[in-house]
Parts: C-alpha cells; structure tokens; sequence
C-alpha cells in the first residue's frame, strides 16, 4: 500500500449532532497515530449546524463529509460509510462520544491481525457520578457476550472485506441492536470472535435523563428479543438466567413506589426499561426472552 493510501478509515455518523461533535473531533485531532488515516462524517441528513461545526475543526488528516440522507438509520449511515472508506480497515464512533488519544492507534494495529475489534469502554470520563452509578460496565474489560454469544458495541473496528462479505449492518434494524447483529452474524457464518483492544480506550456517554434512560434501555431489551429470534436456534433459556430475571423483576416491581417518588428513579428506569423492553420484544418476535 503507498504511503499516501490510509491505514484506517474512522467513520462517524450524524444526524443533528452540532452539540457534541466538536468534542468527538477534537479528540480524533489528538490521536497518536503514527500511520495514514482519514475521518470520514457520515451526515444522516442534518437540519442543525453539525456540518459547520466539523468544518471549523481541523484534525491535521484528510477529512470527507460523506451524504447519506436519503434514508434515516444509523445501519444505513453506517453502510454508506464503508461504502466510500479508501483503507482497507474501518473504526466506527458516534458524535457525542469521545476517544482517548490512543484510541486510532490500537484500532489499526489491532485491525492487522484481527477481523472484528472491541473497544474498551469506559463510563466515567462524560458522565457524573449520578448518572454513572451502577450503570453498566459493558466491554470495559474484555468481549462480553449476549445468549452465550461474543458481541461487541456498534463503536468497533472491522476489515472492510469481512464488512462486505457479511452484508454490513442490516438496515432493516431501524430501533436498535444493529451492532449485536453484526457479531452475532459474522460469529455464526464466518467464525470470527471480536478481539479486545485495551488500550482502544472509548468514552461512552450515558443518557443523563429518566426518560431517555428508560427509551434506550427498553430498545435494547426489545432488540435482545429480536437477536434471540435470529440467532438462539438450539438454545434454551437456563434457570440461571431465569431465576435473574425473575430477581430482576422483583426489584422492579417493589421499587417502582420508590422510583415514583424520585429515589433511584434513574436505576428503576434502565433496569424496568430493558425488562418491559424484553417482554415487549417477544410478544413481537414470539420468543421468551426473560
């Protein structure tokens, strides 16, 4: 590959993201990537100033606004920007995350031997000590997995050839659980478990609010249904994970007095969301997912 050719092509996706994409910017300008790469903003049809924001940042590496409004989606979005990567290696990050400065590097190398490549998240650099309180520790220390399946967060690294000869993200999957698919899929049809990067480190921001701590957390429990639809032929539900889910509904239900009335009403919400989530999601998929 020429040295002007990238490494690595860094894929973010927007939709009126004005409000936080400088910051995700700016961290990419801090890289310390000794390699060829390029950031590519994937804009899903914004309406704000995100575009001015991102031209008024200047990452010292080639930068492309890629257009992708002509259908809303974050697995579309997604699609249209490995589409137009010129490296033959893509990492994905969202507009209202941020990554740590040897984020770029530890993707690329670990991209050089690996197919599918975990981040490490972490949880306590953009959020405050409320919010983050017994909030999820996902992927903070190794690949974690959903029904017995290794599965990795949408902000991940992929070789473009894997990417392409799983079809991408199925942008049929319009709510949430895009991600988890991919892994699942390429796991099940072409044998490969995601790599943990450490030092790939991520700065994942937590919904702040009840609301949308409660919206979020029942879109993952409804996609939790539909992975199991798709990908939990021959398993069975084991009592372990029966007797936690029946704890996990005791605790929801005998505190939701105490979460009406403001204590933990954060906790009560990403906890009961995901739960009414699941049983939403498999009255839709006819599946039991506790």
């Amino acid at each position: 590959m020429p040295a002007t050719e990238p490494h690595l092509s860094v894929i973010i996706c927007t939709r009126n993201g004005a409000a936080t994409i400088g910051d995700q910017l700016r961290s990419l300008a801090a890289q310390t990537i000794d390699r060829p790469w390029e950031v590519l903003v994937v804009d899903n049809g914004s309406t704000d100033d995100t575009l001015s924001v991102v031209a008024s940042v200047d990452l010292r590496v080639p930068v492309r606004v890629v257009d992708a409004s002509e259908r809303a989606g974050l697995a579309y979005a997604r699609n249209v920007g490995v589409r137009h990567a010129a490296a033959p290696a893509v990492a994905f990050c969202d507009d209202d995350d941020e990554v740590g400065p040897t984020w770029a590097a530890a993707m690329v190398d670990a991209l050089d031997a690996h197919e599918l490549v975990a981040a490490r998240l972490v949880y306590d650099h953009l959020n405050d000590a409320t919010v983050a309180a017994g909030r999820s520790t996902f992927q903070t220390e190794r690949v974690e997995t959903l029904f017995g399946i290794p599965v990795c967060a949408g902000a991940c690294g992929v070789q473009k050839q894997l990417w392409e000869a799983a079809g991408g993200n199925d942008e049929t999957l319009t709510d949430t659980g895009e991600d988890f698919d991919f892994a699942m899929r390429v796991h099940r049809l072409h044998g490969v478990t995601p790599h943990f990067a450490p030092d790939a480190v991520y700065h994942h921001r937590l919904r702040g609010d009840t609301a949308g701590t409660w919206r979020q957390a029942a879109a993952f429990g409804r996609s939790h249904a539909m992975l199991w639809a798709r990908h939990g032929a021959g398993r069975t539900t084991g009592s372990g994970e029966l007797r936690h889910a029946a704890k996990e509904w005791w605790w929801v239900l005998t505190r939701a007095p105490f979460a009406a009335a403001g204590r933990n009403r954060s906790a009560w919400a990403r906890r009961g969301g995901r739960r009414f989530g699941r049983l939403h999601g498999s009255f839709r998929h006819r599946v039991l997912v506790p």
